[in-house]
């Protein structure tokens, strides 16, 4: 189940890859009367990953034309980034001996995961945590890397 409701959502896994990538939805069986609402409930899920996957890409791609080194969780365009206290975020971003966190925020579900990288940032002070929306990817913030 990829969803609280009564339907089976089957995500498939790309040719050459280890993960699910989500947004990629095989099959859908229904096993309710609630046949509509499901459906747009499981859709809005796809909409909500392929989104989010999305800003990913754009603040990634912004970071590297803005000169840092960029690791992202996208699969064919960059390394995946190291854990950070457990958990893999979005994005690390690297210029100089400076780096930046990114996490686009999917919702209520990723407090542990941004609190562990703010735990992480806290603790070491070369890093800093951005915790963006899938809307609103930030440009690189120069002044913050470099102090001013």
């Amino acid at each position: 189940m990829c969803c609280k409701c009564c339907i089976t959502c089957t995500i498939i896994t790309p040719v050459g890859t280890s993960d699910p990538y989500p947004g990629f939805l095989l099959t859908v069986q229904q096993s309710s009367d609630r046949k509509q609402h499901q459906m747009e409930h499981c859709m809005a899920l796809v909409v909500a990953n392929r989104e989010h996957d999305e800003a990913v890409m754009r603040c990634a791609l912004q970071y590297a034309l803005a000169g840092y080194d960029v690791r992202a969780r996208i699969e064919g365009w960059f390394e995946a980034p190291d854990y950070v206290n457990g958990y893999k975020p979005d994005i690390v971003a690297r210029k100089g001996d400076r780096f930046v966190i990114i996490e686009v925020k999917k919702g209520e579900i990723d407090w542990p995961k941004i609190s562990a990288f703010e735990i992480f940032a806290r603790d070491h002070s070369d890093f800093e945590i951005q915790v963006i929306t899938p809307t609103a990817a930030p440009e690189p913030r120069e002044q913050r890397l470099h102090g001013h």
